[in-house]
């Protein structure tokens, strides 16, 4: 699993669904061996450079322009695989936290990369 990483085990079963009747000789049908996981480097988007007007006038078009980075060691990828793009998205929004139509914020667009 990809973010699955440091000290794991192998654990081998012998007849795990029960069905040889080994008894009394059962305890001996688990060996676990210690394996270590390394993780591979993951991607960190970092969005920087916002450059919007301090403040607008509702209804009126306004210019947005901001930079995505990749400053992780890895390319951008998914949970299972290598993909080739994202989404950002604006908002308008009350406080600076992660912004949510829940707590009342506006979605203003989304942009593909």
């Amino acid at each position: 699993p990809l973010r699955l990483r440091g000290d794991a085990f192998l654990i081998v079963v012998a007849d795990g669904n029960g069905e040889v009747d080994e008894h009394p000789n059962e305890a001996n049908n688990v060996l676990a061996a210690p394996f270590t996981i390394d993780p591979l480097p993951f991607a960190d988007l970092v969005t920087s450079d916002i450059v919007a007007p301090s403040q607008a006038v509702h209804g009126a078009s306004i210019e947005v322009r901001y930079r995505v980075a990749n400053l992780g060691s890895a390319g951008i990828r998914g949970e299972a695989d290598a993909i080739d793009s994202w989404t950002d998205s604006i908002w308008l929004a009350r406080d600076q936290r992660r912004p949510g139509a829940f707590k009342g914020d506006i979605l203003l667009g989304t942009f593909e990369h």
